[in-house]
């Protein structure tokens, strides 16, 4: 019996909502929808959440969601892009924390059983505050007894705020993901023949997430500090322009040159590349420094990039990122894929 799975991902420009039809042997994707959320100086509302502190008190906190992005999830629920008998939603990996220990076995049960023992430490809240969830990644280096586990927690009362939220307009979700890992299971639903070491990166507005992954299991999870909104902060103040003229023009005109440019600019075209070539760059230095410690814990080299995201969609990022880093960079696309799987 073929199951209908939505994947929601909830973003600070826009909220995407992708359908899967999933089969007994085979899936395929049968759509995807966005809906963009609308600027304005709505800020979220303060709610009551008890953190449950030594002293019991109760201290105010905004409320996960804004007006507009409840708004923009709604008109994606009214017509049914929402509709599925299983919902998968994206939590940022910014709320959320991570550590990796060592350890002589890869099974998951007696993992499971040892390790709140072994990551008590890393931590700087108590365990019982926590939900977490582990992976094990794959063998890479000469120690074949040694296997890295990556682990990651979120405080109870961020992710059951974060579910309550969504329990207001409709949507229980059965499955959370913390972003990074959500681009694993895309990618390989959509190319599923990769194998190797890929990284995937998702340019958002305010932020990037990046997952790197051996033959399909996850080796890395980062979230970068760099996104979208710095084109679109450096074309405001560069030219004098409003916050909707500036996204129009990054979306439009503006574009990454692989050709250096010379400081100060000299003219328009020549500023706009300052622009859009510093924010490639301080992409591809983030990148670059999170592969060299991936390949100094005993991780294997990066073999290909694919992007996707909204960032992802600026003339040029791909190219440069390519000829930056060394290994071949291409966007992501979700299309009419059909897949049938393996065995």
């Amino acid at each position: 019996m073929a199951h209908h799975i939505v994947g929601l991902d909830i973003g600070t420009y826009s909220v995407k909502a992708l359908r899967i039809r999933s089969g007994l042997r085979d899936y395929d994707i049968e759509g995807f929808d966005e809906e963009v959320i609308e600027a304005g100086d709505d800020e979220a509302t303060p709610i009551d959440v008890d953190e449950d502190n030594p002293e019991g008190e109760i201290e105010a906190v905004p409320r996960q969601f804004s007006s507009a992005v409840v708004e923009a999830i709604e008109r994606l629920h009214k017509r049914g892009a929402l509709d599925g008998d299983i919902v998968m939603v994206g939590f940022s990996l910014g709320q959320a924390m991570q550590t990796r220990v060592q350890l002589p076995f890869n099974d998951r049960k007696r993992i499971a059983e040892i390790l709140p023992m072994q990551i008590e430490e890393a931590f700087p809240v108590d365990l019982d505050e926590l939900v977490t969830d582990f992976v094990v990644a794959p063998t890479t280096g000469p120690d074949e007894n040694s296997h890295s586990t990556l682990v990651v927690g979120a405080q109870k009362w961020r992710l059951q705020r974060f579910l309550n939220e969504l329990s207001r307009i409709g949507i229980d979700p059965r499955v959370v993901e913390v972003k990074p890992a959500a681009l694993l299971t895309a990618s390989h639903m959509i190319h599923p023949e990769l194998i190797g070491t890929t990284a995937v990166l998702e340019i958002g507005h305010d932020s990037s997430q990046l997952c790197v992954s051996l033959d399909g299991s996850i080796q890395l999870l980062r979230e970068i500090p760099v996104g979208g909104k710095d084109v679109t902060e450096g074309l405001e103040e560069a030219f004098k322009l409003d916050r909707s003229r500036a996204e129009a023009g990054k979306h439009g005109e503006a574009y990454v040159d692989l050709q250096p440019v010379a400081t100060p600019a000299s003219d328009d075209r020549a500023k706009v590349q300052v622009i859009c070539q510093g924010f490639a760059g301080d992409l591809a230095n983030e990148l670059r420094r999170t592969f060299h410690g991936h390949l100094a814990r005993g991780g294997q080299p990066v073999e290909r990039l694919l992007i996707c995201g909204a960032g992802a969609l600026l003339r040029g990022t791909a190219e440069y990122l390519s000829a930056a880093l060394g290994i071949p960079a291409s966007l992501l696309r979700v299309e009419a894929v059909q897949t049938t799987l393996p065995g």
